[in-house]
C-alpha cells in the first residue's frame, strides 16, 4: 500500500503520523501509532500497537528512541518483511525489561531493500501513566429538571480529556448518566441531561454527582462527589398500601418530636437488622440532629411531614407548597439529604389542592396508611402492639409515632409481625419489592 494511503488511514484512526523521509529510489515507509498509551496494568490502553507500511520487500528495523537520542527499545532489527503493512506492539518497557518513564518517544522505522537503499519514517508517541488532574469550579446545589451544567478544570499532558457524569442516589447506587463529553484541558464546562440508571428522566430527590475524566492514554480519575437537590413539578399519587410487595409491611413513624423515643426505636431496628421510614416535622430534624443523622447513616427512609403539622385542606396551594418545601431545609442543611419522594399530610388530611401542591414541590408519592393503632392517644404499649399487628397484612403501611409507648411496644410489634410471616421494611424496600419506580 502506498505511504500516502497509509497516512489517510492513520488520520482516520486518530493516529499521529509523520511523512516518510527517503532518498530517491529508496524504500517508502509510513508509520502509524496511537497518540498516547498507558502501560499501568489497568487493562486500558496498556500497550501501543503501531503499523509500519512499506512499498516493497525490505529488511525492517524499528526502534523506540528517547528524547535524549538513546534507544529505549528495539522492537525488530533487520527482519525481512514483504510489501504492505506490519503491526508491532510496544508494552512500554525497555530492552532491559524495566518500564519506560512517562514522556514523548520517537518511533524510528528503517527499511533496507535488496540493493542496499535505505528509507526511514518517524512518528511520535506519548507514554503516559499519570491520571488527569481535576478540580471543581462550580456545581449548582439545586437544579430543576433541565440539564446540569458543571464547571471544572482538567489538567493533562494531552489537549483533551473525556468527562463522564456519575450520579449516585441516597442508597449509594451509582451509574453513568449519558455519554461522555470531550473537553479541552484547562478550565471548562459541560452540560448533561439528568438521567436515571434505567435511562429515563431523573426523579426529584437528593443525589451526589462526580465526574470521571479519562485522558487519551486511558488514565482515569473520579472526582470527589458533590450534592445536588433536583426538584421539579410532578404528579403526586396517593398510596395507602402496596400490593405486589410479597409478605412485606412498612413501618412508618411520624413527627419525631421525642428524641429519647427516637433513639430507642433506632436501637430496636438496628438490633433486629430492620429498616423503617420516618416522617419528621422540619423543626424536629433540627432539634434532634444526632438521631436524624443516625437515621440516614443506618439506611432508613425519610419522608416529609410538613413544617408545622397544619391542616392542609384549610391552606392555599402556595401555603401548602411552602410548608412542604420548608420542611426539606433541615435535612439538607444537616446532611445534604432530602425526604423526596415521600410526603405524608398531617392527620392524613388532604384534598386535591394539597396533593397538587406536594407534586409541585417534587413529591411523587403521597403516603397514607391502612393500619392505624392510634398510638398517639397513648393507650399503652400492649394495646399499641395489638392494634398495629392485628389488622396488618401483606403490603400494609403501618402508622406509628415517635413516642415512648411506641418505642416500648416496638419489639413486640416486630416479633409478632414476623411470627405471622410478615417482614417489616422501609418504604424504599416496599416500593422496590412491588416494582414501583
Amino acid at each position: 500500500m502506498p505511504w500516502r494511503a497509509l497516512l489517510v488511514l492513520g488520520f482516520l484512526a486518530g493516529a499521529v503520523l509523520l511523512p516518510p523521509v527517503a532518498a530517491a529510489d529508496a524504500p517508502v515507509l509510513a508509520v502509524a501509532v496511537p497518540g498516547a498509551f498507558s502501560p499501568n496494568g489497568d487493562g486500558v490502553e496498556d500497550g501501543a500497537t503501531m503499523t509500519v507500511g512499506v512499498d516493497r520487500a525490505v529488511s525492517l528495523s524499528v526502534d523506540i528512541v528517547a528524547a535524549d537520542g538513546s534507544v529505549m527499545a528495539a522492537l525488530v532489527t533487520g527482519v525481512p518483511v514483504e510489501a504492505g503493512e506490519t503491526s508491532l506492539r510496544w508494552q512500554g518497557t525497555s530492552d532491559a525489561g524495566s518500564r519506560a518513564p512517562d514522556g514523548v518517544y520517537t518511533v524510528v522505522a528503517q527499511a533496507a531493500d535488496e540493493t542496499g537503499s535505505v528509507g526511514e519514517a518517524r512518528a511520535q508517541i506519548r507514554l503516559d501513566t499519570t491520571p488527569p488532574g481535576f478540580a471543581w469550579l462550580g456545581v449548582p446545589q439545586r437544579v430543576g429538571g433541565g440539564p446540569l451544567r458543571l464547571r471544572f478544570r482538567a489538567a493533562d499532558g494531552g489537549e483533551t480529556v473525556r468527562a463522564s457524569l456519575v450520579l449516585s442516589d441516597r442508597s449509594g447506587a451509582a451509574w453513568t448518566a449519558g455519554a461522555p463529553r470531550t473537553v479541552a484541558t484547562g478550565a471548562g464546562a459541560a452540560s448533561w441531561a439528568l438521567r436515571a440508571s434505567g435511562g429515563g428522566r431523573l426523579a426529584p430527590g437528593a443525589y451526589r454527582v462526580a465526574l470521571r475524566v479519562v485522558d487519551e492514554a486511558g488514565n482515569g480519575r473520579t472526582s470527589t462527589r458533590r450534592p445536588i437537590l433536583v426538584r421539579y413539578r410532578v404528579t403526586s399519587r396517593l398510596y395507602r398500601r402496596l400490593d405486589g410487595a410479597g409478605s412485606r409491611v412498612a413501618l412508618t413513624f411520624d413527627d419525631c418530636n421525642e428524641g429519647d423515643a427516637w433513639t430507642r426505636i433506632l436501637d430496636v431496628l438496628e438490633a433486629r437488622g430492620l429498616k423503617a421510614s420516618f416522617f419528621c416535622l422540619g423543626p424536629e430534624v433540627a432539634q434532634h440532629p444526632a438521631q436524624a443523622r443516625r437515621t440516614l447513616r443506618e439506611g432508613h427512609t425519610i419522608g416529609n411531614h410538613t413544617w408545622s403539622h397544619r391542616n392542609l385542606p384549610a391552606l392555599s396551594f402556595g401555603a401548602v407548597r411552602d410548608e412542604v418545601v420548608r420542611a426539606d431545609t433541615p435535612w439538607w442543611r444537616l446532611a445534604r439529604a432530602a425526604p423526596l419522594p415521600y410526603f405524608r399530610p398531617p392527620y392524613g388530611a388532604y384534598d386535591a389542592t394539597a396533593v397538587a401542591a406536594a407534586g409541585a414541590a417534587g413529591y411523587r408519592r403521597t403516603v397514607l396508611w391502612d393500619v392505624d393503632p392510634q398510638d398517639w392517644r397513648r393507650p399503652g404499649a400492649a394495646a399499641t402492639a395489638d392494634r398495629a399487628v392485628g389488622p396488618a397484612r401483606a403490603g400494609s403501611i403501618i402508622l406509628l409515632h415517635v413516642i415512648a409507648q411506641t418505642a416500648e411496644a416496638l419489639p413486640s410489634i416486630v416479633g409478632r409481625l414476623e411470627a405471622r410471616g410478615l417482614r417489616p421494611v422501609s418504604l424504599d424496600e416496599l416500593f422496590r419489592a412491588a416494582g414501583v419506580r
